[in-house]
């Protein structure tokens, strides 16, 4: 297994864990919704629901990465869409800092990093 799979496979499964322990937060802190009020509560709900949407984005690409992972062919759909899930990871860092827009935030970058490597890897 070459250094790229590695990768790939372990942000795979991180995401899908991820995925699935943010969702379930997430939907906790939007039905908190109605016992918020006042200054900050926008910011808070609005962060929850770019936190909902990357989670399950992460949870499917987690699961798509698993399977395709050991592919150095998709090493580009890698880094597209490490970049798309980093860029939605920092929009919510942006809104409202919370860990798990930290974690949602730096699980796409080995996911940059794995099909960087795996790249090089088609070109040497």
């Amino acid at each position: 297994m070459h250094n790229g799979k590695a990768i790939l496979k372990a942000a795979s499964i991180a995401m899908i864990v991820y995925g699935i322990i943010a969702i379930i937060i997430s939907i906790i802190a939007l039905s908190q919704n109605g016992r918020l009020a006042g200054a900050g509560a926008g910011e808070y709900i609005g962060s929850a629901v770019v936190i909902f949407i990357l989670s399950m984005l992460e949870l499917v690409l987690g699961a798509i990465g698993a399977r395709r992972g050991g592919d150095v062919k998709n090493a580009g759909f890698f880094i597209t869409t490490g970049v798309v899930l980093s860029s939605v990871g920092l929009i919510s860092l942006i809104l409202r800092f919370q860990i798990e827009g930290l974690i949602g935030f730096a699980l796409p970058l080995l996911y940059i990093a794995g099909g960087v490597i795996n790249k090089r890897s088609i070109t040497a």
